[in-house]
């Protein structure tokens, strides 16, 4: 027969009435089965064929954050919620200072084999035993005949066990590091009922109680490791050209050149020689004037030129 999921419609309705004294409602319920499976536990009083008995709460405020409409996820952040085992001496339970509980509700899901109801709780942060690390507690309820639920909100009744087909409770680590340590723990859960009358808890010991307040901040830790450089970043605009700085020392001389091509022939004078130029043309650079005299025409031209006045120079 089908479950109708119930919200609190009572709870809504009283915070409605009075302003908002009521609170969100939280639903609470024990169960309690035998371990059929355990594989390499670290705990001695642990085995196969042990009872045990717990409690898990949820509140029903808590918004569904999954997004397939057939797999509805509800996670828990905060105490009272998460989920409380007792086997033997050992107790095993959610962290009530950081709380990471999940219920998820699936209804009329499709896999290989057709369509599917499953009810999940499952808690991820958990208390040591003994300094002994607990990575997941979780129950799961598999219904391969999508009868168990009529929609996927969280129910405010306790589960039918016979309208599941499948039901295993689990406790499991896998840890690499620091050192390698791997445990898996598999019961079935016998009977469930509304309320804590299920839990027994641990010889000389009552319900756990409320989480105590928050203890102060430890001292601060030393600095890590420097961590390795990023990647580079984009260049920047370029900035303001700067005042021109002091001339720097000379540097050595620097190896000799290759010869050049020759020039063009030059005059081909010495230091002291003579230079005779025609009367008018500009004086040369380089040499120094010392006088002049009229040059006489040779007597063999006919008819005889006049006379050519001559300037000389030396040759600085």
């Amino acid at each position: 027969m089908k479950i109708g999921v119930v919200r609190a419609v009572l709870a809504a309705s009283l915070l409605a009435t009075f302003g908002g004294a009521a609170q969100a409602q939280d639903v609470t319920v024990s169960f309690k089965g035998t371990l059929t499976l355990v594989e390499d536990s670290p705990f001695p009083d642990v085995a196969v064929g042990t009872p045990f008995t717990g409690f898990y709460t949820y509140s029903l405020a808590t918004p569904n954050s999954g997004v397939v409409p057939q797999h509805a996820i509800y996670r828990h952040t905060s105490a009272p919620s998460g989920v409380t085992v007792t086997i033997g001496s050992r107790t095993f339970k959610t962290n009530p200072a950081n709380v990471d509980f999940v219920v998820g509700v699936t209804n009329d899901a499709t896999n290989i084999l057709g369509l599917y109801d499953t009810f999940v709780i499952s808690s991820q942060s958990n208390l040591d035993i003994g300094g002994v690390p607990v990575q997941f507690i979780n129950w799961q309820l598999d219904d391969l005949t999508h009868a168990a639920l009529l929609d996927n909100n969280l129910p405010s009744t306790a589960p039918n066990l016979s309208d599941w087909a499948e039901n295993y409770f689990t406790i499991d680590t896998l840890i690499f590091n620091p050192t390698f340590l791997r445990y898996f723990i598999r019961g079935q859960v016998s009977e469930v009922q509304l309320g804590m009358g299920l839990y027994v808890p641990p010889s000389g010991g009552g319900v756990p109680g409320p989480p105590g307040p928050p203890g102060p901040p430890g001292p601060e830790g030393p600095m890590g490791p420097e961590g390795p450089q990023g990647p580079q970043g984009p260049v920047g605009p370029a900035g303001l050209t700067g005042p021109q700085g002091p001339q720097g020392v000379a540097g050595p001389m620097g190896p000799v050149g290759p010869q050049g091509p020759v020039g063009p022939q030059g005059e081909g004078l010495i230091s002291g020689s003579f230079l005779m130029l025609a009367e008018g043309t500009p004086a040369p650079a380089g040499y120094t004037y010392v006088g002049k005299y009229k040059l006489l025409p040779a007597l063999l031209q006919n008819p005889l030129p006049p006379p050519l006045t001559v300037f000389v120079y030396r040759k600085n």
